[in-house]
């Protein structure tokens, strides 16, 4: 018995959908055990019992560094994306520095002017 094309093509696009769920389920899965990866590695920034400014502007750090653990956003732009004061993200800083989870130091430009600091994830 042969089959019509109408039924061949409905069982292809069924396939299609199927395999697209299994995909977005393999995805989701994989972003569930990185999730729980970055928390476990993130644990120490818990324990060290740091006002939540700082684990929040620890997090974005984190979350911006490069591979070498470095990054250079401006303490201005730090505040407006994380909804802070920018005296608030330099107290953050300050007590981040303190307890040896990064190192800033100062960039300048070719004029001699500042720029933005250049923060250095260290734990």
């Amino acid at each position: 018995m042969k089959r019509s094309s109408k039924s061949t093509l409905y069982e292809c696009i069924q396939r299609r959908r199927t395999s697209m769920l299994h995909m977005e389920e393999r995805k989701s899965s994989v972003l569930l055990v990185e999730k729980r990866f970055s928390m476990a590695y993130d644990k120490k920034i818990y324990e060290a019992e740091l006002p939540h400014r700082a684990v929040a502007v620890y997090l974005y750090l984190k979350d911006r560094a490069n591979k070498e653990g470095t990054c250079y956003p401006a303490i201005g732009t730090i505040a407006k994306e994380l909804h802070l004061s920018v005296s608030t993200v330099k107290r953050a800083i300050s007590d981040l520095e303190e307890n040896g989870f990064i190192c800033k130091k100062q960039r300048w430009r070719d004029n001699g002017g500042r720029s933005s600091l250049l923060f250095e994830i260290i734990r």
